[in-house]
């Protein structure tokens, strides 16, 4: 394990984050243009849902590594919850989209578009529950005291 990182979930949500937006992004896209119209943009597509399912698999599993290694007070067991809550429910309307855009017949498509639309609006609301974990209640950041100011004067 990398010495400066408390767990493997900061490295690995990203990876999520990017392919679950860019799936949205893409599905909208394809939308918008003409749903019966091929474009070269359906073959990255499917490389998108792919990277995507087994990217947010690993985010998941790495959160709750993540969890069971913090000690959360009142406010950021609260939070956690509902960053927790979030990310599953991204999780599982992802993952529905992707097995309906990959296994079931193109009459079912638009529900899968649902799904990763849907997903990209709860990546979204889920990434900012994470950053208010980080940022606001300080959790999975390790104290560097030697490289802080000795005075008071800095105050964040």
């Amino acid at each position: 394990m990398i010495e400066i990182l408390p767990n493997w979930h900061p490295m690995l949500i990203h990876f999520a984050i990017s392919l679950l937006f860019f799936t949205g992004a893409a599905q909208i896209f394809i939308c918008i243009r003409s749903p019966g119209e091929q474009h070269p943009i359906h073959f990255v597509m499917k490389w998108l849902v792919v990277g995507g399912a087994i990217s947010v698999i690993a985010a998941v599993g790495s959160g709750f590594h993540a969890y069971e290694s913090l000690s959360l007070d009142g406010p950021a067991q609260a939070e956690m919850m509902m960053h927790r809550n979030y990310a599953l429910g991204t999780t599982c309307v992802f993952l529905a989209g992707a097995i309906i855009y990959l296994f079931f017949s193109s009459s079912l498509r638009s529900l899968a578009c649902l799904c990763f639309i849907l997903a990209l609006l709860l990546v979204t609301i889920t990434g900012f529950h994470g950053g208010e974990l980080v940022f606001r209640h300080g959790l999975g950041v390790m104290p560097q005291t030697d490289l802080l100011p000795e005075s008071d004067a800095v105050k964040w």
